[in-house]
């Protein structure tokens, strides 16, 4: 029989859930590696020193961090004034909240991606 779990055992793999790897030791070489990679890493709080996959084999995903801005004060058109400039089969996203109902096309959503937006809000105590 095998005696309890420890940590200094090489052969002990922590019980990390579903994930896809157990905890690995820290590479002491990856600073070197790192300094070669392809991809920003200014604003990440990230251990790089365990990583199974090449720093070489990651590439920028697009526009860096903070790159796309989001609407800020969204103005909004009645039906009729949005279809001089829309499709009918436009798709857009839509929700109501309160009585009050909004629609985002995907047209302008794939350029931002954030609308920061107030519906039906509480008024003030």
């Amino acid at each position: 029989m095998r005696s309890p779990l420890n940590a200094s055992d090489p052969t002990f793999v922590a019980d990390t859930g579903p994930g896809p790897s157990p905890i690995l030791e820290p590479d002491v070489l990856y600073q070197a590696e790192l300094d070669g990679a392809r991809f920003d890493r200014r604003g990440w709080d990230t251990d790089f020193s365990r990583h199974t996959v090449p720093f070489d084999s990651i590439l920028s995903g697009g526009v860096g961090r903070d790159g796309i801005p989001p609407i800020d004060n969204p103005t909004f058109e009645t039906i009729e004034e949005a279809e001089s400039v829309m499709d009918a089969l436009e798709p857009v996203v839509t929700f109501k909240i309160g009585g009050e109902a909004r629609a985002y096309p995907l047209a302008i959503l794939t350029w931002h991606e954030v609308v920061n937006d107030v519906v039906a809000a509480c008024p003030s105590p």
